[in-house]
């Protein structure tokens, strides 16, 4: 199965969401999210690009959500040195990419699909990392991974952030 980008929430339907939601967070209610799309919190001209990937298309069976990010701000694990040395070298530290709930420090799944599968985490990240190498972003950055997350970028050799909440 194929897996489909989107810029924004609205491209899938919210009884669609609701389907592989987790139920876990209110941060991962369809109506949460697109409310900073609509609000502007979150979308291009805040630096937060949401960038959905969606194995299935409009129909998800699974997704990863992440954005493209043009700062560092509302990420409460802070990169400003790594922005100051890139800049220092002559090189654009933005854009990058980083998967989080906007301006909210809480470990929600950074894949939505219940119940969690290993095997369609792996296509999703497949298809994340292609787009990683296609679009020459800067760095990676999964923010508050939940353990089952933490042991699948383990098996895809992520550099694994140790930091306490």
């Amino acid at each position: 199965m194929s897996v489909t980008t989107f810029h924004s929430l609205d491209a899938i339907k919210p009884k669609q969401w609701d389907l592989i939601k987790p139920d876990v967070s209110p941060f991962l209610h369809y109506n949460f999210l697109q409310a900073l799309e609509h609000s502007q919190v979150v979308g291009a001209s805040s630096g937060w690009q949401p960038l959905y990937f969606s194995l299935g298309g409009k129909s998800p069976e699974a997704l990863l959500y992440t954005f493209e990010k043009h700062h560092s701000y509302g990420e409460y694990i802070f990169d400003w040195a790594w922005a100051e040395a890139y800049q220092r070298h002559g090189l654009a530290y933005y854009p990058k990419l980083t998967s989080m709930i906007p301006m909210t420090p809480v470990l929600v799944p950074h894949f939505v699909m219940s119940p969690f599968d290993t095997s369609r985490a792996h296509q999703l990240l497949a298809a994340y990392e292609a787009r990683y190498q296609e679009k020459s972003y800067s760095s990676s950055h999964f923010l508050f991974l939940n353990e089952a997350e933490r042991e699948v970028f383990t098996e895809r050799d992520y550099l694994m952030r140790q930091s306490v909440q």
